[in-house]
């Protein structure tokens, strides 16, 4: 609901230079025709920027929780498989990748989810 309405604010403040600069006058030649169209794909890349900006601010605590949960999770879950390297010769080191990427993808979760309870704390 939330980034519905940014995303309607955010249309309504910028509408009025995205329709300035689509509604310039159209002269012949493929140099102002590049012209206008660097023009319109700036004013897209500045609304886009906005709205990256937004969401990024709003989940902030679950952005970081899943990069520090990945990192602890992944290193967690590779740990016994590295571990028992030693005695078993290096057998066990084909197991460590998989369980890196099951543990990131585990703690990215359990951090993304403690960090949008801090996020969003009227939602029980």
């Amino acid at each position: 609901m939330r980034i519905a309405a940014a995303t309607a604010f955010a249309c309504a403040v910028f509408s009025t230079g995205a329709q300035a600069a689509a509604s310039s006058e159209a002269t012949p030649g493929w140099w102002d025709s590049a012209r206008a169209a660097a023009a319109e794909a700036s004013i897209a890349a500045e609304h886009a920027i906005v709205l990256g900006g937004i969401l990024v601010y709003r989940h902030r605590h679950a952005i970081a929780g899943a990069a520090l949960g990945c990192a602890a999770g992944s290193a967690l879950a590779a740990s016994p498989a590295v571990a028992l390297a030693l005695p078993t010769a290096g057998a066990s080191l084909g197991a460590a990748p998989a369980a890196a990427a099951v543990g990131c993808g585990l703690g990215a979760l359990g951090g993304a989810a403690l960090g949008d309870a801090i996020d969003n704390p009227e939602v029980p």
